[in-house]
C-alpha cells in the first residue's frame, strides 16, 4: 500500500508491506471557538491536566516553547501573546524563553 503523509513542504512517500489491515485516519475539523482568547486564558489558568502554567512558571529561570512545522495548521498569533504574557507575568524574561 502506497501512502502519502502531510510531512515537512513535499510531503513523504511510503510504501507499506502487505499483510497487516493497514488503515489511514482523517483529521477531524472542529468548528471555531467563539472567544479565543478567552478559551486560551481558560485553558492557562485551568489546564485540562496538570497544573496551571503561572504555577509552572513561578520560580524556573527559563522556558521552551515547542512550536509545530508548517504542515500543521496552529493559531500561533493567537496563542503565543497569552502563552508568553503568562510567562513574563511570573518572572522569565523573553530573554529566558
Amino acid at each position: 500500500m502506497r501512502i502519502q503523509l502531510a510531512f515537512g513542504r513535499a510531503g513523504l512517500a511510503l510504501d507499506l508491506p502487505s499483510g497487516p489491515d493497514w488503515q489511514m485516519l482523517d483529521v477531524r475539523s472542529a468548528p471555531p471557538l467563539p472567544d479565543s482568547d478567552t478559551a486560551i486564558a481558560q485553558a492557562l489558568e485551568a489546564p485540562v491536566a496538570g497544573r496551571p502554567l503561572a504555577e509552572l512558571a513561578r520560580g524556573a529561570r527559563s522556558a521552551a516553547i515547542s512550536v509545530c512545522d508548517v504542515t500543521r495548521p496552529v493559531p500561533y498569533r493567537t496563542m503565543l501573546p497569552p502563552l508568553l504574557a503568562c510567562l513574563e507575568r511570573n518572572g522569565i524574561t523573553r530573554e529566558a524563553i
